[in-house]
C-alpha cells in the first residue's frame, strides 16, 4: 500500500525501481521495528512502576479479615487452637501431631475438619465441607 501511494515519488533518474522499493521496505521495516521497541520500553516501565504492595483498602480489609480470625480461633478450645496451630502454623504433618498425640493420623485429621467446619462458621461461611 505504501508503495502506491507513494508511485508518484519513484524518479528513474535517480535509480532502478527496484533500489526504490527496496527502500521503501527497508524503511517500514525499520520504523516498525524502532515502533515495537518504543512500546516495549513503555510497556517494561509501567510494570517496573506499578507497586504490588497492597492499597489502603486492601490493608483494612486484611486487618478486619486477621481480626475475625484471631476472634474465631479465641472461641476454640485450647487443645482445638493448639492443634490448629501445630498443623497449619508449625506446618507439622498430621502423622507427627499423631505420634506426639499418641492417637491416629484418622483421628487428627478427623478432629481438624471439625475445627475448620467451626471456624468456617464463625467467619461466616455455611460450615459445610
Amino acid at each position: 500500500m505504501k508503495v502506491w501511494n507513494k508511485i508518484d515519488q519513484y524518479d528513474s533518474s535517480k535509480g532502478s525501481f527496484n533500489g526504490w522499493l527496496t527502500a521503501i521496505a527497508r524503511n517500514t521495516a525499520l520504523n516498525r521495528a524502532r515502533q515495537i521497541k518504543n512500546d516495549l520500553s513503555t510497556e517494561e516501565i509501567c510494570h517496573e512502576t506499578v507497586s504490588t504492595a497492597p492499597g489502603p483498602e486492601e490493608l483494612l480489609l486484611l486487618r478486619e479479615q486477621k481480626k475475625a480470625l484471631e476472634n474465631a480461633l479465641a472461641k476454640l478450645s485450647r487443645k482445638e487452637r493448639e492443634l490448629f496451630y501445630r498443623k497449619y502454623y508449625y506446618m507439622q504433618s498430621s502423622a507427627q501431631i499423631a505420634r506426639e498425640l499418641t492417637t491416629t493420623e484418622r483421628a487428627v485429621e478427623g478432629k481438624l475438619y471439625r475445627i475448620k467446619k467451626k471456624l468456617r462458621k464463625a467467619l461466616g461461611g455455611d460450615g459445610n465441607g
